[in-house]
Parts: structure tokens; C-alpha cells; sequence
């Protein structure tokens, strides 16, 4: 079986509640097949005698008429055909969504005012005819006021985290008194063992200075890293399908200062001052390369960095992933504290 779902938006609450009291007035009238039912509510041309699409839902929420479907795994119309057609004398949009069973993922068609269109001008549509349910708005309000002894033990807890967090921070010194030429990056590594693992990795590095040192390293790295989609090794990154290894700056692990654990996080702290990290390449592009290279370490989850690279500047670029497998982000900020992710 396939499952439907029905939005109807008018522009006003009085539109959507006389489809609700014709639909109810049908129902002794008229079996409660979709084919059926909706050439009646809106005065149109029976498309089809079919029974493909049963409603199992039908009600209004605010300006909106909802409606919940089952129906065959292979029906004989297409359910958009019952909507292209209708002439509705007011304004008002429609999204029907085919939840298909075990064949695949959810099917949208959208129309509005007449026209088909994507999902996002519907969704535009919505965001500005639709109106606001106040039971729930309330309900929301109230909650919002009164926050449960599990939100205050949340909040509390991240409060002692950040507080935590901040005290470590200021008592590392990896050359902040210059006011920058530093970069900070933090992972967030739920796994303990997974944790351990990657903090001993760069905590071998800080130990051993040698000339075999970046090489050593990099190998050591290199067996860490799991990705999917990117074949990696330190510094180096490139698609499972493309030829170009693209660059991250290499010499970077040259500048580590620290290594810390803080509950789930580990911070890298380095001193960049002196280091010429990215010969002629783009800054910007270096470190975005090396928040992929970093979220491919095997037990990683996100990566963040803070980076500073002139001399008693008051800015930072601030790189990070805004959720798991989307390209990093670069933003110029002023200076942060360095617990201000």
C-alpha cells in the first residue's frame, strides 16, 4: 500500500472550513474515494471512476485542509492529475506528497494558484498565507515560560561545560599574547576509545620532533582516516571518482602546540607564527580541504576551526560544516574567545 498526503491552503480560516462542512456533507452522499470526492468539493469534471486513493483524514487546521490517503501500490492515474485540473476561484495552494512503499523516497508535486510549481515556491506560498495555529502557539509560549526539571538539568549542564571549557582554554598558551598567528581546532569524537585513539596520535607528535617527524606523522594519520566519499590522506583529499588530489597546508602539524581532552572535544592548539602554510594557494580553500580531511579521521563527528593568521589582527576565520556531508563554511569574524563555537 501507498500513502498520500493532502495540504489545501486558502488564504482564509472561513475558506478552509466550508471545503471541511461539503466534505462532511458528502460523506452519507458519496463513497470516500479521492477520485470522488474532490471533483464535488470543487465543482469540477469527474476525472476518473477509479477508487485508487481511499481517505482515511480529512481535516482543517487553521487556513489549511489536510488530508491522509492509502491506496494501491500501483494505481491506475496519477494522484496530480485529480489537482492539475480544478478551478478555484480564490488563491490557494497544494502539496501532495506519495510516500511509496519500499520503492524508493517520497514524491512531491506542488501547485499554486492554478500552476504547477516546485516545492519551494509552495513552501513560499505557506510561510505567507498560512495562519498561525494559537492553541499551539500558546501551548508553545507556556512551555517556553515553564521549561521541565529535564530542561533545567540540560541547561545546567551545558552551562557547566561551557564554563569548564572557557577555564581550559585561558590557561593554554600557544601564542596568544601576539594577539593572533594561531589556529584552534576542536573535534567532536563521541566514541571514548575512538576519543583516545586520535588524541595519542597528535600527542606523539608534540612528544617527537625529529626530521622524520612530518612523515612519520602523516603515515600514522593516514591509517586513521575512513571516508566514503573521499579517498584522503593528510593534507590530500580527493572524490572516490576524480583524479586531482586536492591541498591542504601540510606543514600545519609543524605548529602543534597542544593536544587537550574535554569531555566529548579535542582541541588542537597551534603557533603559526613564521610558517608560510599555503604557499600560493587560497586560504580559504586550504581550510576548508582540512575540515573535510579532519571530519574523515574514523570516530569524528564535526570539525571546527578558529584561525588567525595575521599579525595583531582583529579578525578570525571561523570554518565549519553546518551539518554531516555538506561543504564547509568560511566566515570572517571579529576575534572570539576561544569557548565561543
Amino acid at each position: 500500500m501507498n500513502a498520500y498526503e493532502i495540504n489545501i491552503l486558502f488564504k482564509t480560516d472561513e475558506d478552509a472550513e466550508l471545503i471541511l462542512k461539503c466534505y462532511e456533507s458528502l460523506l452519507e452522499s458519496t463513497d470516500n474515494s479521492l477520485e470522488n470526492v474532490i471533483p464535488k468539493l470543487f465543482n469540477a469534471p469527474q476525472f476518473s471512476k477509479t477508487k485508487n486513493f481511499n481517505i482515511d483524514s480529512f481535516k482543517r487546521k487553521t487556513n489549511e485542509i489536510l488530508i491522509y490517503c492509502y491506496g494501491t501500490k500501483f494505481p491506475s492515474i496519477e494522484i496530480c492529475d485529480l489537482f492539475s485540473g480544478l478551478k478555484i476561484d480564490k488563491e490557494y495552494g497544494i502539496k501532495l506528497k506519495s510516500c511509496y512503499d519500499g520503492d524508493g523516497g517520497n514524491e512531491y508535486y506542488c501547485i499554486v494558484n492554478g500552476a504547477a510549481c516546485s516545492i519551494q515556491k509552495y513552501t513560499a506560498f505557506y510561510r505567507k498565507n498560512k495562519t498561525p495555529d494559537t492553541a499551539v502557539k500558546k501551548k508553545k509560549a507556556l512551555k517556553k515560560k515553564q521549561p521541565t526539571d529535564k530542561e533545567k538539568k540540560v541547561a545546567s549542564h551545558q552551562a557547566n561545560s561551557k564554563n569548564d571549557e572557557k577555564e581550559l582554554l585561558e590557561s593554554l598558551n600557544y601564542g596568544r599574547h601576539r594577539s593572533c598567528q594561531t589556529a584552534l581546532i576542536r573535534m567532536s569524537v563521541r566514541s571514548k576509545a575512538k576519543r583516545e585513539t586520535i588524541r595519542e596520535l597528535f600527542e606523539q607528535h608534540t612528544r617527537t620532533k625529529s626530521n622524520d617527524s612530518l612523515r612519520n606523522f602523516s603515515s600514522a594519520f593516514n591509517s586513521l582516516v575512513n571516508s566514503v566519499d573521499y579517498d584522503v590522506r593528510w593534507c590530500e583529499i580527493k572524490g572516490k571518482r576524480r583524479d586531482v588530489w586536492l591541498k591542504a597546508p601540510e606543514k600545519l602539524i609543524c605548529a602543534l602546540k597542544f593536544v587537550v581532552e574535554l569531555k566529548n572535544y579535542l582541541y588542537l592548539g597551534f603557533d603559526l607564527e613564521n610558517l608560510n602554510l599555503h604557499e600560493d594557494r587560497n586560504i580559504d580553500t586550504d581550510l576548508r580541504h582540512l575540515v573535510l580531511i579532519f571530519d574523515s579521521i574514523d570516530g569524528v563527528n564535526k570539525t571546527w576551526i578558529k584561525y588567525r593568521p595575521g599579525k595583531n589582527t582583529i579578525k578570525e576565520r571561523y570554518v565549519y560544516s553546518s551539518e554531516p556531508g555538506s561543504q564547509p563554511h568560511v566566515v570572517v569574524n571579529n576575534l572570539t574567545e576561544d569557548s565561543q563555537w
